[in-house]
C-alpha cells in the first residue's frame, strides 16, 4: 500500500499557488498519511531485542524534532517540553534542567517536567530539590507511583527508613508489580527485623 501526494502545480486540486513545501508531524494542518502494522513476536529474547530498536528509534525521532525546535523561541509549554527533552536524551543537562525550569514556570501543574527536574536533581545529589520537586508532583497527581518510588529512594539513602517505607508503600498501593519498590521495602523490613533481633 501506498499513499502519493502531488504537490505540483499541475495538481488542479492542490489548495495553494503557487505551490509551497508541506510538512508531516504534530503541527502540520496538511494532508498527511500513516501505514500501521501489528505483528507478533515469538519470543522474549525478540520482544526484548524489538523494545530496544524501538527505544533507539523513537530516541533518535525526539531528538530529530526537538532540533527543529532549538532554534526558536517558544513559550509553548508543549513544544519546550520537547525541546527539553531532546536535550536531555543527547546528555545536554544543564539545557534540558532549565528548559524544563521554564516550563514549570509557564504552567506550574505540568508534572511530567516536575518529575524530570526531581530524577536529575537526585542524580546530581541535590536531595533537598528532588524531594521538592517529587512532592509536587504528588501533590498534581497523588496517584503517581514512580514520584511515591522516588522519593522512597532518596529518603532511604539519608537513612530516613520511616518515611522510606511510608513512600514505598504508598507506590505498591499504586502499582503492585513496582519491582524498585517492592525490594526496597523488603530491605526496610529485614532490617528492621535484624535490630529487633539484636535488642
Amino acid at each position: 500500500m501506498g499513499f502519493t501526494y502531488d504537490n505540483s502545480e499541475n495538481n488542479l486540486a492542490n489548495p495553494y499557488t503557487p505551490p509551497k513545501r508541506i510538512t508531516y508531524g504534530p503541527e502540520s494542518t496538511d494532508e498527511m498519511a500513516e501505514i500501521w502494522f501489528q505483528f507478533v513476536l515469538n519470543t522474549t529474547v525478540d520482544r526484548a531485542v524489538f523494545a530496544e530498536h524501538v527505544k533507539k528509534k523513537n530516541t533518535e525521532v525526539l531528538i530529530q524534532f526537538g532540533h527543529s525546535r532549538l532554534g526558536r523561541e517558544t513559550n509553548d509549554p508543549n513544544l519546550l517540553m520537547i525541546t527539553a527533552q531532546a536535550n536531555l536524551a543527547e546528555g545536554n543537562q544543564k539545557v534540558a534542567f532549565n528548559t524544563f525550569s521554564r516550563v514549570v514556570q509557564m504552567d506550574p501543574k505540568r508534572f511530567n517536567a516536575w518529575f524530570n527536574m526531581g530524577a536529575m536533581l537526585r542524580s546530581s545529589g541535590q536531595n533537598h530539590a528532588a524531594k521538592q520537586a517529587f512532592g509536587n508532583v504528588i501533590s498534581i497527581d497523588p496517584n503517581d507511583a514512580e514520584a511515591y518510588g522516588s522519593l522512597g529512594l532518596i529518603f532511604m539513602e539519608e537513612g530516613n527508613l520511616e518515611p522510606a517505607e511510608k513512600s514505598f508503600r504508598a507506590a505498591l498501593r499504586l502499582n503492585p508489580i513496582d519491582q524498585i519498590a517492592s525490594t526496597a521495602l523488603k530491605e526496610i523490613l529485614e532490617s528492621r527485623r535484624k535490630q529487633n533481633r539484636t535488642l
